[in-house]
């Protein structure tokens, strides 16, 4: 509502006239009525909002009296007219909260699928709807109270069931309880499924580096084609690199062409916790090195040993 600030002269029923002031507050803060400088207590801006506007009785000189304020109307009434325009007094509807209410189970939409170009346009389009029907003059006329709530109880249903129809045929996810959708990622040799929420970083030195969040994942080979030994399996990968390294790691073997190695290392006054997961193809080692701050161990080592477990090399095995 804008900012309103309105003088006049009422005069009442049995012809005596009192001066009136009201201001109508911009954002914040109570609506005030004055008569003859004496304050009429206003509902506040909250109040005010989920009603639909201002509809207080009071009483003023022995009289019984309305105070109305809203989108179309500012007045009072005695005995049910308003004053010079002669104006019938009705009630105000107190179900103001009901399509606010509609409206906010329709951006429920959006919120529960954090954000996406449909869910977005349907939670509002739903909003807009609900904000219509209580806020448009034209629809007052034309509807009813009770029509136009069964209306924007309708609107919310059909919102929620087209969202629920994408949801079950897979075209979008509520991702503020399932968390960011799974991506697969693909290189020479391999593919891995993370999330989509993983960011690419440019590094020529890898085969693949990404960010997510607090935590960062790097692939990279070593290749032994050229080399006059080869290890013989995984876990002898993991042992030579700890070696070479000289770190102390923690190895074990999930099978002959696959290994893990963990280990906490400092650097730069910072320890990281590092998670690798070993492929062996033929002469070429496949090396997904996982890593966050030591701190973050208990939360993403779940997520790393997840991720490792989805790779799939060229020849279809994990």
């Amino acid at each position: 509502m804008k900012h309103i600030e309105l003088k006049w002269d009422h005069v009442f029923d049995d012809g005596e006239t009192a001066n009136v002031r009201y201001t109508r507050s911009r954002f914040f803060g109570r609506d005030r009525l004055y008569i003859n400088e004496q304050e009429i207590r206003l509902p506040g801006m909250l109040a005010a909002l989920l009603a639909g506007g201002i509809d207080v009785p009071f009483s003023f000189g022995g009289r019984r009296l309305n105070f109305v304020s809203n989108d179309y109307l500012i007045g009072i009434a005695e005995n049910g007219i308003y004053g010079k325009t002669g104006i019938e007094y009705v009630p105000g509807q107190k179900t103001a909260y009901i399509f606010y209410l509609f409206a906010v189970v329709c951006l429920l939409i959006p919120l529960f699928t954090l954000g996406g170009s449909v869910p977005t346009v349907i939670g509002f389009i739903g909003m807009g709807v609900c904000f219509t029907l209580f806020k448009i003059n034209a629809f007052k006329n034309l509807l009813k109270n009770k029509a136009r709530i069964i209306t924007a109880l309708l609107t919310a249903v059909l919102c929620w069931v087209v969202t629920l129809i994408l949801f079950f045929s897979g075209d979008i996810s509520f991702k503020l309880f399932t968390g960011p959708e799974d991506k697969v990622f693909s290189g020479e040799g391999f593919s891995i499924t993370l999330n989509e929420e993983f960011k690419v970083l440019e590094n020529s030195y890898y085969v693949l580096s990404a960010k997510y969040k607090n935590s960062y994942l790097y692939i990279y080979k070593d290749d032994y084609s050229d080399c006059y030994y080869c290890p013989l399996n995984a876990r002898e990968e993991a042992e030579i690199i700890s070696e070479y390294w000289g770190i102390s790691a923690e190895i074990y073997e999930k099978s002959g062409s696959r290994a893990v190695m963990e280990f906490v290392i400092e650097e730069n006054e910072h320890k990281n916790y590092t998670y690798i997961m070993i492929y062996k193809d033929g002469a070429v080692f496949l090396l997904f090195e996982f890593y966050c701050g030591s701190e973050d161990k208990d939360e993403y080592r779940p997520l790393f040993e997840k991720w490792a477990e989805t790779v799939v090399m060229s020849d279809g095995n994990k």
